[in-house]
């Protein structure tokens, strides 16, 4: 054993010297333990993992001298090296997690003895000086500085050190800082809240200088001496006081960016007049005078990008001297000029806060541009784009605030000759209809990106629609008609339409987002259609797409009840029947064709001969309850008797649900095919569907690779997979019919959002009823995860303790996201709320409207806090929070005034290589909560 586990109670029994420990983690609560006693047992320790438990403790040299081997070390704790010197102090080759230094004197010294490549330190007080001879040896140093106000580095010997980060957030005092760099340096970063004098000895050549500055002390100068080239400079002032000579020698760089928010007026010409070169980039935040300008750019001849979102008009002439710009981003004040120069280079234009009727004529001459970008656009329209013959991408987003937005159509991008690439947010009250419309005719729809505000998703739906109404053969006029509506429509879910060219459009096309309401519509159409017209012996019926009727049987029922079946579609054919994957439905005239599906064909079919059981006045109600009891029986040789009384006496409509269980739950082919048969032309046509669907349920409750059942894990994410194929309300329903049959598999049905309680299903209203127990909801029983511990072993229990959330789904369900219903409370009286295993990482929503519940079980979950809200649960007397993994304990449980028993036992996450049965990290319940709550009866600890 090389590794060992110190506790205070491990300590305090004696420690036992043991030289082959090479670690320690330190999991006491003593502030400053005795540190040469630990190293005198542990004298080759090269590894300490010290997790703090107590209030953070400090780090001192009598630390240091009792490890003499330490390389590697993880704490929280600051180190004070006082009283060490450099022959004493262990050279550290790694640091888990930051280093806290007390003192900035000691800074040195660490960095001296520290051989890792990166290191971030947090200094918390005093003075830094670090004079040339203590030469770290790291590559990157990042300091953090707390109150620190004077730092001085000499690193000009340094030969390894090439990225220097300092930051200091807040500070009451302004940072003064001298630096004097290595000869190779590459980048330096600094983030600073005040800053006061700055002189930094810079190389010749560095790759990127970053200064943040929140504020310059009055009186005080920032210096940049040496510096000839650098490849990024990035300098962001916010205050009012700015350096007069900033980088004196300063001549060539390839990016630079200069943002002084806080200073009036211009940028000075001293920050750019002395400028050679600027080779790729130039960002300017605040705009700068012509004077100023325009030499730069003169000078600046391969400069290729520049950034001026605060370009004034009188500025625009200087983009003369810029010819060779590739691209430009300026805001609307600069792009109503009369004089825009001609940039024949200018490649990719971007504008921000554009307004007016239209782009500037001088802007849209610009033929070489390829890139368009309008962002907060409020412009009323674009104007003729036809000059900009080589745009291919425009990115057009408007305004949501402006009135003059609302007019933009975007059509003059129908102008343009060779786009390949648009990206739009309208703004929420405009109507784009005509040009989304026909730009699918000349661009892939991938290519089309359309964002509606708050409607992310919806966006990509219109450009899908708006692909399949182009590519659709109806009249450009039903297009457009159509496609208004859809537009117009914010929810897929809640459009009402009795259209028949948008549904069977739609429905040729495949688009899910629309099948389900497209098949609920054909469902009762189709219903209303056969009775109004039913099929005589005038009748010609024409299969559009495929019907899960088979050609046999529909031959038979022709003959029989003296109806033609139609090969091909004229103006003969008096019914047409839409099954699977319809065909060519845009050459269906809806003045002569009557519409049906095959489920209302076959209950036409069976009400003109109806078997014994579809009798409308049938007594056979016994018979039928006796069927159902047998297909929800677990015995396979009740469903064969069921069956065989089904095929005799006919299916009625409350036994298609129990059919379909049966259906998707067993393993014989044979079985499945005469049930599937049994259920053709039943139900909707999503049901039919659903029948027809390849996945099955039958393997679901196997054991998983640990040997427990896969359970509620594999179900849930097999049904949520089919929500899209079947549809919401029979996934519901077969989710409540699989925990009838074994007391899992509510799931799904439990974690669905709620809705409004008139809009919520009835099914899943009646499966939660089913779950309140007198005047308990028993969620638990619920969400069905205590079948899997049912039979589970010690090692099992310990496991699901350790991870439920992998144990007891198999890794499918890792954060459940339940809503306890808020209409529950409003509609029956609930006292209790039993939440026990129910795979919880935080508390249900909706769990703050139970205000009158007196117990609440939250046992067997994986919880780490509780929420502020829970304190409204005024009336709670009972609170079970065992087996949780809490890292302290919760302070909002002292808000509980009417608490009078808590559990806590076993309330933290026990180490996965621990002894369950002995001890692990224990959170218990403090002392000062006893003492508040003298009458509570308190469980805590390792107790069953």
């Amino acid at each position: 054993m090389t590794k060992i586990k110190l506790t205070d109670a491990l300590i305090a029994d004696g420690l036992v010297c043991n030289p082959k420990i090479k670690t320690i983690e330190y999991f006491g609560t003593a502030e400053q333990p005795v540190w040469s006693d630990i190293g005198a047992a542990f004298p080759n320790v090269r590894e300490i993992l010290d997790r703090v438990t107590c209030a953070p403790r400090t780090l001192n040299a009598d630390f240091f001298r009792a490890f003499p081997n330490l390389n590697e070390l993880a704490t929280d704790a600051a180190l004070d090296l006082t009283g060490l010197n450099t022959d004493e102090m262990p050279l550290i080759t790694n640091m888990l997690g930051d280093a806290i230094l007390n003192n900035g004197a000691d800074l040195g010294l660490f960095l001296s003895r520290y051989q890792d490549k990166v290191l971030s330190v947090t200094v918390l007080s005093g003075d830094i000086a670090i004079p040339k001879e203590e030469i770290p040896r790291i590559h990157q140093l990042s300091l953090n500085l707390v109150d620190v106000d004077n730092v001085n580095l000499d690193f000009s010997l340094c030969d390894r050190l090439k990225h220097l980060n300092i930051n200091q957030p807040k500070s009451k005092a302004p940072l003064s800082l001298t630096y004097k760099m290595p000869r190779q340096f590459d980048s330096l970063l600094l983030q600073v809240h005040k800053l006061g004098e700055t002189k930094i000895e810079s190389p010749k050549k560095m790759k990127r200088l970053d200064f943040g500055i929140k504020s310059l002390q009055k009186g005080c100068e920032i210096q940049i001496n040496g510096l000839v080239e650098c490849d990024k400079f990035n300098f962001h002032l916010a205050g009012k006081v700015i350096p007069e000579n900033l980088y004196p020698d300063l001549k060539h760089i390839n990016y630079l960016s200069l943002s002084l928010p806080g200073m009036a007026g211009e940028i000075p010409p001293a920050f750019l007049s002395g400028i050679e070169t600027i080779k790729y980039e130039l960002t300017l935040m605040q705009d700068v005078a012509y004077t100023t300008l325009h030499p730069l750019l003169t000078r600046c001849t391969d400069l290729e990008k520049l950034i001026a979102p605060t370009l004034s008009l009188a500025n625009i002439g200087a983009l003369t001297a810029a010819p060779q710009l590739r691209n430009l981003e300026i805001t609307g004040q600069a792009m109503n000029s009369d004089i825009w120069p001609q940039m024949q280079s200018l490649v990719s234009l971007s504008i921000d806060k554009a307004v007016g009727t239209e782009l500037p004529a001088g802007l849209r001459a610009h033929q070489n541009v390829c890139y368009l970008t309008l962002t907060n656009c409020a412009l009323s329209g674009l104007g003729d784009l036809s000059s900009m013959s080589d745009l291919k991408y425009a990115y057009i987003f408007m305004d949501a605030k402006s009135n003059a937005a609302k007019e933009m159509t975007f059509n003059e991008l129908l102008t343009v000759s060779d786009l390949k690439s648009v990206k739009l947010e309208p703004h929420p009250q405009s109507q784009p209809i005509e040009m989304l419309r026909h730009l699918h005719g000349r661009l892939y729809a991938h290519n089309i990106t359309l964002k509606r505000a708050k409607m992310a998703r919806r966006g990509a739906q219109l450009v899908d629609e708006s692909r399949i109404l182009q590519q659709s053969d109806l009249p450009d006029a039903t297009k457009s008609r159509l496609f208004t509506l859809l537009y117009n429509t914010t929810n897929l879910a809640q459009l009402v339409c009795d259209d028949p060219l948008l549904h069977l459009t739609f429905l040729e096309a495949g688009y899910k987002p629309l099948h389900a309401g497209t098949m609920k519509w054909l469902g009762e159409q189709a219903k209303r259609n056969l009775q109004a017209k039913p099929l005589d012996a005038n009748s010609r019926l024409f299969i559009c797409g495929k019907s899960y009727l088979k050609q046999a049987e529909l031959n038979k029922k022709a003959k029989e009840y003296q109806f033609t079946l139609a090969k091909q579609l004229d103006d003969q054919v008096t019914h047409v029947v839409i099954g699977k994957d319809p065909v060519a439905t845009a050459q269906i005239d809806h003045a002569i064709h009557t519409l049906i599906d095959d489920t209302a064909l076959n209950e036409w079919f069976e009400h003109q001969a109806p078997k014994f059981m579809q009798q409308p006045e049938s007594s056979e109600q016994g018979m039928i309850d006796n069927i159902i009891a047998m297909l929800r029986s677990p015995d396979q040789s009740a469903h064969l008797v069921a069956i065989a009384m089904l095929e005799q006496g006919g299916v009625t409509d409350e036994m298609l649900m129990p059919m379909f269980y049966v259906l998707k739950t067993s393993a014989d082919k044979a079985f499945r095919n005469k049930m599937r048969e049994l259920l053709k032309g039943k139900g909707c046509g999503m049901f039919q569907k659903a029948v027809h669907d390849k996945v099955m349920f039958h393997d679901v409750r196997d054991l998983n690779d640990v040997g427990m059942p896969a359970g509620e894990g594999e179900f849930y994410k097999r049904l949520s997979r089919r929500v899209k194929h079947w549809g919401e309300d029979l996934c519901l329903a077969f989710s409540r019919e699989y925990f009838h049959h074994h007391g899992d598999g509510l799931l799904y049905l439990l974690s669905r959002k709620e809705l409004p309680r008139n809009e919520e299903s009835p099914i899943r209203v009646d499966a939660i009823n089913d779950l309140v127990e007198g005047e308990t909801l028993n969620w638990h029983r619920g969400c069905g995860f205590h079948l899997v511990l049912a039979n589970a072993n010690e090692k099992q229990r310990q496991d699901c303790h350790q991870g439920p959330q992998y144990y007891l789904t198999d890794g499918y369900v890792t954060d459940l996201k339940t809503v306890l219903p808020t209409w529950l409370p409003k509609e029956r009286t609930i006292r209790e709320l039993n939440l026990e295993n129910c795979n919880l990482g935080a508390l249900p929503k909706g769990f703050e409207h139970y205000t009158d519940i007196t117990r609440l079980s939250l046992r067997f979950n994986h919880l780490s806090e509780l929420p502020a809200s829970l304190k409204k649960l005024t009336k709670l007397e009972e609170l079970d929070l065992s087996y949780n993994h809490f890292y302290e304990f919760p302070a909002i449980l002292y808000k509980l005034k009417s608490l009078k028993k808590l559990d806590f036992r076993r309330a933290s996450q026990p180490d996965i290589f621990g002894d369950y049965q002995t001890k692990y990290d224990l959170v218990t319940v403090p002392q000062d909560f006893r003492d508040a709550f003298p009458d509570c009866v308190i469980l805590d600890g390792a107790d069953a």
